[in-house]
């Protein structure tokens, strides 16, 4: 405001004196004094917007990240009695899976649902083994199963069975020589860009490519190494963001990453962590 009345007193003075010496004419002047005044009230606003919108990123960036959260509604989901341990959410966000010790895998349609909020299916795929690890596909058009036994599980969206990796032969010494895993599995992903590939690690020590349209056996294995060259067995496996490169996270604290299309398996980059087990690894997209 005080801006605004200096402007307009200097204004005022600059009209008399052009008056007074007939420098101009009535209409300059008032043309002069609009033009100022115009000037005045566009550099105003630019200064505010230009303060409005700092304000809001020296607040975005110095606020809580937990608090960016869009939490202010929420419910919940009654899985069962025992621990969730897997939860899978499909690309387009409209449906959730959840598993747990009970090996229960339940179907959650979030545009069915109704206030009494249930599942619209609940069934167990892999018997008497608890779930590890559940994950829909890039297409949201199959679910990758992974529990307690040798064998991962496909199924379509609505829980049936698509395919089912074949079991190992648990008396071959050399794992590479196996169709199968032998032992328990601790993980598994979908490839990012292929739709039929994905992959499960296992305490045979071994990290196994399969194809959905091929269950009789793996498609490519990699076995994880310690520093004195002995078996280690992997905790966590993942694909790079391009697909790539396959990383696996090991119980001696290691993140071993492989080339996938190298035609011969070879550590690519091997990385110690002091801690004693992995149990999630993730790679960026650099």
């Amino acid at each position: 405001i005080s801006g605004i009345r200096m402007i307009d007193r200097v204004c005022s003075r600059k009209l008399k004196w052009y008056q007074t010496n007939e420098h101009f004419e009535n209409s300059d002047s008032n043309d002069l004094c609009r033009t100022l005044h115009i000037g005045f009230f566009c550099l105003v606003g630019v200064f505010l917007v230009i303060a409005l919108f700092s304000q809001r990123w020296i607040v975005f960036f110095l606020q809580n990240p937990v608090k960016k959260i869009p939490d202010s509604h929420e419910i919940t989901l009654q899985h069962g009695t025992k621990t969730v341990s897997a939860l899978g959410l499909d690309p387009s966000g409209a449906r959730l899976i959840t598993g747990g010790y009970d090996y229960d895998v339940k179907f959650w349609d979030f545009a069915g649902m109704d206030a009494s909020l249930q599942a619209f299916r609940s069934l167990q795929p892999c018997e008497c083994h608890q779930i590890k690890s559940l994950q829909y596909s890039s297409t949201g058009d199959v679910i990758l199963v992974v529990s307690g036994n040798s064998q991962a599980k496909v199924l379509d969206r609505d829980g049936f069975p698509v395919m089912e990796c074949i079991k190992g032969d648990q008396y071959i010494v050399d794992m590479t020589n196996t169709k199968g895993h032998t032992a328990m599995l601790n993980s598994g992903c979908w490839h990012p860009k292929i739709k039929e590939e994905f992959l499960t690690c296992s305490n045979d020590g071994t990290v196994r490519t399969w194809d959905v349209n091929n269950e009789k056996k793996h498609k490519s294995v990699f076995k994880p190494r310690s520093v004195q060259g002995k078996r280690v067995i992997p905790t966590t496996c993942t694909y790079s963001r391009d697909g790539k490169l396959i990383a696996a996270g090991c119980q001696d604290g290691s993140i071993q990453i492989w080339d996938r299309n190298m035609s011969w398996v070879r550590i690519r980059v091997m990385l110690h962590i002091k801690c004693q087990m992995l149990l999630h690894c993730l790679m960026c997209k650099n």
